[in-house]
Parts: C-alpha cells; structure tokens; sequence
C-alpha cells in the first residue's frame, strides 16, 4: 500500500526537487521507503514517485519506480492473485527478482498491454510510462478501492493518490470548482469525476488514462462496469446453489486478502458483514485472528457490546476502544489534513480512531464494506415510497406548496428538522422514477436550501444516471447506484484516507469484484425477501455465528452526532462555521444564521451544521493558510 505521483510537465518549470516534494507529501501513506524517476524528454519533463508501505516482500526489491525493459510503474495496492499470474508468465518464459505483486504487475502489462488488468483481482492505482510510444497509463480499479486524481492544462498533467501532492506545488492554482462545492452540501461528498479544484478530476472506477505524450492526446476508457453485470439475463439458479457458490466466492475473496509479510487484523461491529469476514477468516485460520471494535457511550449508536459477544464466539484475540467527546476534539483538527477535499461524513472520525488503535497491533486490516450495496442492506432500499406513485398524484397541489414558507409557521418549528421535510416532499411529489427519489432522499441540502445558501448560479448534476435495463425487480437499480457513487466516493474515501493516514492497510474483501459480478446476476429475491434483507449473506453468516447472537436491527457505523454538537463540540463548531460566513463570495451569511438557530434552537438538521463545519475547516487548511 503506497501513495504514488507524478507530472509531464511541458513548460518545463517542474523539476526532481518538486517530484520529491509532491511524492513526500504522501508520506503517512508510505511511510518506509521513497523513490523518484525524473526524466527529460524532447517535449517535457517527465516524473513519477511513489512512497512505500511495505506489505509483501519486505527487502528492497519491492522498491518503486520499478522498471523493466521499456516501461516503469509506480503503484498503490495489492493485486491478490499475483503468484497464479506469476506462474504464467513464468510458463511465458518471464523471470522473477522478487516475491512482490509489483513485479508480477509490470511485467503483465509488458505481456498483455492494458489487458493485463482484466486478470488482477485485487485493489490498485498505478501509473505506467512506456519508453517506446512514449506514452502515460492511469489505471484504478474496478470498485474504487483506490483513488487516484489527475490535473489536465496545456502545460501539465499531474497525477496523484490525494490532492495534498497538487497543492504542493508553487503553480498549482487552488480555484474552486463551484459545480463541486454544490455537489458536496448536496450529498455530504464529492462524487467522481469531480473534484473540489477546477481541471482536477478523480479517475473514475474501472477506468484508465491513455496519455500521448507527444501530442497530447488524453484518453479515459472504461474497461470495467458494475452496470454491465446488472443488465444481464438473472442466473437460472436454485437459492441452494446460488449459496453454495456465493460461500466459495466469499472464502477465496478473504483468503487472498490474508496473505501478507506483516500482520493482519480485522475491524469488527456488530453488524453482518464485518462478522461475515471475521468468521469466515477465523474459520480457515489456525491461529487466533486480532479483531478491532469502536464504540460509544450512547447506547443507541455502540455496537461494541455485540462485536465483543461475536468475538468472544469466535475465540479472535478483540480489541476494543470507545470514542468520545474529548476524542473527537482531538481528531478534528486533524480532519482537514487527512481528507484534503471537503467531506462531511462524521464517522470519518471514529473511522481515524479505529485505525490508530488498530495500527498499533497490525499493519494490515481488513473491513467489510460493501454489503449492503451488494446485498440489499439500506433500509432506504425497502421504503413504501418506492412501492407505488401516491406521491405523484399529490403533484396537483405543488402550486400551493410553492407559496407557503415553512420558516415562518411558528407552531411547527420544534418539528424536527420542518424546512428540510418541506423541500424534500416538494420535490419528491415531482420525481418520476426510483433514482430520482432515492437522489432527492440522499440530500442534505435540497435546491431550495442551495439557492439560500450559495452565491453563486449553479447548474444540478445528476449523479445517478446510468443505462440499466429494467428486469426482476426495480430495486437492482438501486444497488447499481450505491456501487457506484455512495460506495465509491463516501464510504471507500472515508477508509482509505482514515487507515493511510496513519500508515495501516485497510483492505475490502467483500469488493472482490468477482463477488459482485455473481451476486448482480442474482434474483432480487435472494437479497431482499419477505422484510428480511441480505438474505443470502445473512444465511452465510449464520452458519458461523447463532442466528439468535447477531440477528437484530441494523444500527451501522454512526456518532451521536447531535449531542456532540451540543456539548463539546459547540464551541469550535460556532467559531469556525463563523469564519465560513466571510467567504461571501461562496456564501449567504444570512442563511448560515438561519441553519445555526434551526439547529441549536429548534432541534434542526446537525448535518447541515456539520458540513459548513467541516467545509470551513478545509478551507481554513488548503485556502486561507
């Protein structure tokens, strides 16, 4: 696991000391080795570096830039299934230095090109330069495990694994791209390909660059697409054998995943899919694995109690810390440097802890994310108000709605959160299918409350478009949906920037995509039946673990959130949403007024506090420093 970076730099003004500062600038994501490869060409100057966590093949011949006749990688990842690639090649007559995926990953692409990615099974991020085309290849991987971002000018391309490598450098301009501030009130994060900066783009997952570096010419193909398994015919399969084959799917998936020349541990919650790969790891393990929980004071959000009852069953060696109040006070600080774009999911900060005190035992841990998109999991999924169209029929008093303003019907002000209901109802009764709903139900803020809140004209993106074909039940479209956006760009950053911020890899079993590919293919039925959701996973699981232990009603990973806004927290949070009201440019700061009242007066939305909070910590960071 690494952090990796780079530039082709035309005006010729980037040069080995800048490489260097960029690269370093990754240095919690690699904190054991560093290499650089800087490079003058006809037409620029060329640089790749990369910083090491050092996972598989501890000595020095997985050190990176690799290189190997024309072409040289930098990486960020695993790819599981190395020594079976490996043994091919080797039946190709390649020949092998060292017991590193990072060999066996460039010299795949010496022998297929960029076809070799369609045999990795794994997480990755990579950058190849070849020699004789003179050309540049971004890869990411299938799920979007791990990120990468490019920045694209006529004078520059620049890659990287965070943007704090781009903010780095002397040239580059810090100009915020509104379309992506408004994408972010909206859904709490910014979804791909966006990106907080202008001309900074995420490469989107299962997608690579094709750089000519001699003309110029960019390139981003898709090689892979969740999309295409769900539009397949559903397998004609019996339930039985559909579980049979999903349980062999699971335990390769967490075998590959446990192969590593530093220690392995695994987070664990009280929930099904953490419990899934901790019991299924423990299962095919002799030793007793280590297993780390996060928990909380406020019953209503702890899982810790139960994830302590799993472990003890399934003998692991468990860790566990409770986060408080005084914790996140100690970690907010810290928030804007290890998300470097502005990201408003709160469980980011148990998230960091869970990885501090995971690292302190292991340099490796595996997580369960992903089963409820796989599986049907959301309660959001199962909701009426996907069932039938009432609510479009209520679409005739729209004229009414639209001259009655919920901030002034005092009675009703100690409703919860009254203006944000008002709006989502108003544009609920004007939604035509079920990924319009389930986008206007994902808001934080509804366009009503973005006018009000920004000043500036913004155009709506629609994040949730994509071509599914309509087969056994409408609700696969759903799932394809939080693949994609929810999955990718919230919940996988949330992970990824927590654990590499202190050096720990944090792997992700269940987004085998060998996994997903079966499960799409699957009827509905066989995850979401009769008011039970992840059916088939949790018939799994309970062949591991008593029904009667873990079978209770889904709490996830949440913080008590309200009550930290309204106790510790109160007071940095109403200094620094202050300073937000400043940056008129962005800004109506009369409306920002109004959402601090709603919240500390009438029981308002704490998310609506929490991401002008966590907005203006990164803009305190990044901008104003």
């Amino acid at each position: 696991m690494c952090g990796i970076s780079g530039f082709c730099n035309y005006s010729l003004n980037l040069i080995n000391t800048d490489l260097k500062k960029m690269t370093n600038a990754l240095a919690s994501r690699g904190p054991d080795d560093s290499g650089y490869e800087f490079v003058k060409l006809k037409s620029c100057n060329l640089g790749l570096g990369q910083r090491r966590l050092s996972i598989l093949d501890l000595t020095d011949n997985g050190h990176q830039p690799y290189k190997f006749d024309n072409l040289v990688l930098v990486y960020n990842g695993e790819i599981y299934n190395f020594k079976e690639i490996r043994d091919e090649l080797i039946s190709l007559n390649y020949k092998f230095e060292s017991n590193s995926d990072t060999e066996v990953l460039i010299k795949s692409f010496h022998r297929w090109g960029v076809k070799s990615v369609d045999k990795f099974i794994g997480m990755f991020a990579f950058t190849i330069f070849d020699k004789t085309l003179n050309k540049l290849y971004l890869f990411r991987d299938r799920a979007g495990v791990k990120p990468l971002y490019y920045y694209n000018d006529s004078d520059n391309l620049l890659f990287a694994s965070e943007l704090k490598s781009f903010m780095s450098m002397r040239d580059f301009k810090k100009d915020i791209n509104k379309t992506a501030l408004m994408l972010y009130f909206k859904y709490g994060y910014i979804p791909a390909p966006y990106s907080i900066f202008k001309k900074t783009k995420k490469l989107q997952a299962g997608c690579y660059v094709e750089f000519d570096i001699n003309t110029k010419e960019f390139k981003e193909i898709k090689y892979w697409d969740v999309v295409d398994y769900y539009n397949k015919p559903k397998l004609d399969i019996s339930y039985d054998e559909a579980s049979n084959k999903l349980e062999k799917l699971l335990g390769s998936a967490f075998n590959y995943r446990m192969v590593s020349d530093v220690p392995i541990g695994v987070f664990l919650s009280g929930g099904y899919d953490r419990s899934a790969v901790s019991a299924i790891v423990q299962a095919n393990t002799k030793a007793n694995i280590m297993t780390f929980t996060i928990g909380f004071d406020d019953k209503e959000h702890n899982e810790a109690e139960f994830a302590k009852e799993t472990a003890q069953y399934l003998k692991t060696k468990h860790y566990e810390r409770y986060c408080t109040e005084e914790d996140a006070l100690n970690i907010i600080p810290r928030l804007a440097n290890v998300y470097d774009e502005p990201f408003g999911d709160v469980s980011a900060i148990p998230s960091i802890l869970l990885s501090e005190f995971t690292k302190e035992k292991v340099t490796v841990a595996l997580s369960g994310d992903g089963g409820d998109e796989l599986f049907s999991g959301y309660d959001i999924y199962h909701s009426n108000i996907y069932k039938n169209n009432k609510l479009k029929k209520l679409n005739i008093i729209n004229p009414l709605l639209k001259i009655i303003n919920p901030k002034y019907i005092a009675k009703m002000k100690k409703i919860y959160n009254l203006e944000g209901k008002y709006y989502k109802f108003t544009e609920l009764i004007k939604a035509n299918n079920q990924l319009e709903k389930i986008n206007i139900l994902s808001k934080y803020f509804y366009d009503k409350e973005l006018d009000k809140l920004l000043n500036f004209n913004f155009k709506n993106k629609n994040i949730f478009e994509f071509n599914l074909k309509k087969q056994d039940d409408d609700k696969q479209e759903l799932l394809a949906n939080s693949y994609k956006t929810y999955l990718t760009d919230d919940i996988l950053v949330k992970v990824d920037r927590a654990t590499m911020s202190v050096g720990l890899e944090g792997r992700e079993p269940l987004l085998d995509h060998r996994i997903i590919e079966f499960v799409a293919q699957l009827p509905y039925r066989y995850k979401y039946n009769d008011g039970i959701s992840k059916v088939i996973l949790k018939d799994i699981v309970h062949k591991y673990i008593p029904k009667n232990m873990i079978n209770r009603k889904k709490q996830g990973f949440s913080v008590p959130l309200d009550k930290w806004l309204k106790n510790e927290l109160r007071q940095v949070v109403l200094e620094t949403v202050g300073r937000a009201k400043e940056n008129t440019n962005l800004f109506n700061e009369d409306y920002i007024d109004e959402i601090l009242d709603s919240f500390y007066k009438y029981n308002g939305n704490p998310y609506k506090v929490w991401l002008l909070f966590t907005f203006q910590l990164w803009h305190d960071k990044w901008i104003n420093e």
